[in-house]
């Protein structure tokens, strides 16, 4: 509710009713309670990103804008995973460590399940990490901004998808 810089034992003891001592106890500290929020953040990411592999793709462009509109549609429809985002875009690194572990955890293991799946690879010739972390990292910062130069993904869904897709045929 107050972000990253309302985020203390305190607050969360108040928040969740009880004596800090528990908050110290399970999570060892703020620290802790970071790390178990980047975890869940990792969790609902990956829960959100499963059905983009449920209908086939033609190609790895595809596949990388099918990622991409998924991403979207969770950074849209979630106000804590655009927190968790805002975190690890922008926090201090004590802070943001666990929210960008679990994140990137969560896409490599996502990428490598679609290339089980599907078969794809990245076309020759295109540094395809690259591309997808300036494209991913480009759709956080939408998220995280809310409203960027008058495009908003939870109003501009279909005209940032559009984009998207355009974007990923790079990988073609």
């Amino acid at each position: 509710e107050a972000g990253l810089a309302g985020l203390g034992v305190n607050a969360v003891a108040r928040a969740a009713g009880c004596d800090k001592k528990l908050i110290y106890r399970n999570f060892e500290g703020e620290e802790g309670v970071l790390a178990a929020m980047g975890v869940a953040s990792g969790q609902a990411m990956a829960f959100a990103l499963q059905g983009a592999l449920r209908e086939p793709v033609a190609d790895y462009a595809g596949l990388v804008a099918r990622l991409l509109r998924a991403l979207a549609g969770h950074l849209a429809e979630d106000g804590l995973a655009r927190e968790a985002a805002r975190v690890a875009l922008a926090a201090p690194e004590a802070a943001a460590g666990p929210f960008r572990a679990a994140r990137a955890g969560v896409l490599r293991e996502w990428f490598a399940r679609a290339k089980v799946e599907t078969g794809l690879a990245a076309p020759e010739g295109v540094d395809a990490a690259a591309v997808n972390a300036v494209l991913i990292a480009g759709v956080e910062a939408l998220a995280v901004a809310g409203d960027y130069a008058g495009l908003s993904l939870a109003r501009d869904g279909a005209r940032v998808g559009a984009a998207l897709e355009r974007l990923a045929e790079v990988h073609r």
